[in-house]
């Protein structure tokens, strides 16, 4: 569980840095001459577009948490409750809001930019509280192991021989300080 805990992390990260870098990068942009900075956006995108980037990791988060959270309710419940507000605000920003501001047929697209700011501010809120409640059980899960698994560091007693009389295997018997002429030890 480990390991898709730490999975789903990245995946919340990667989705988060990537609404941060469209909200410094693309959005600045959208807000002014909105309609012809979507058309032009619209012919850059010919072949590929952010579709490709982001669906599939921005997806992994959430699934991998409903996943985790189907295995352990208890421990998973809060990040599975943001997954799903965060899913649900995210496919009302697809809808509601991209398709349009893509959308040729469309004028008068600078409403839309601005909510799409808006809406990706909370999303990005979202997106890192989800990633950070995933990150805390992953401390949790990573506490709990340490418990059962005591690790055996080289150089440590517990990888010297044990055999009687080795100089590494008991700890060293130090001689008494010695005493002063008063009988007195330091």
């Amino acid at each position: 569980m480990r390991g898709l805990t730490l999975a789903a992390v990245v995946a919340y990260a990667y989705w988060f840095f990537g609404n941060l870098y469209e909200a410094v990068v693309f959005s600045p942009n959208w807000v002014v001459d909105t309609d012809a900075q979507m058309r032009r956006l619209e012919e850059f995108f010919v072949h590929t577009g952010p579709t490709l980037y982001f669906v599939p990791l921005s997806w992994a988060g959430p699934v991998l948490t409903w996943i985790l959270f189907a295995r352990d309710r208890r421990r998973y419940r809060a990040p599975a409750a943001v997954a799903l507000v965060l899913t649900m605000l995210n496919t009302l920003i697809v809808g509601l809001v991209v398709v349009p501001l893509f959308d040729p047929d469309v004028v008068g697209k600078a409403p839309l930019a601005w909510t799409w700011n808006g809406l990706n501010l909370v999303r990005m809120a979202l997106t890192g509280t989800a990633g950070g409640l995933m990150f805390q059980v992953f401390r949790g899960l990573d506490r709990d192991a340490g418990a059962h698994h005591e690790a055996v560091v080289p150089g440590t007693r517990a990888e010297l021989p044990a055999e009687r009389g080795h100089p590494l295997a008991e700890p060293r018997q130090t001689a008494p300080a010695p005493a002063d002429r008063h009988g007195r030890r330091a």
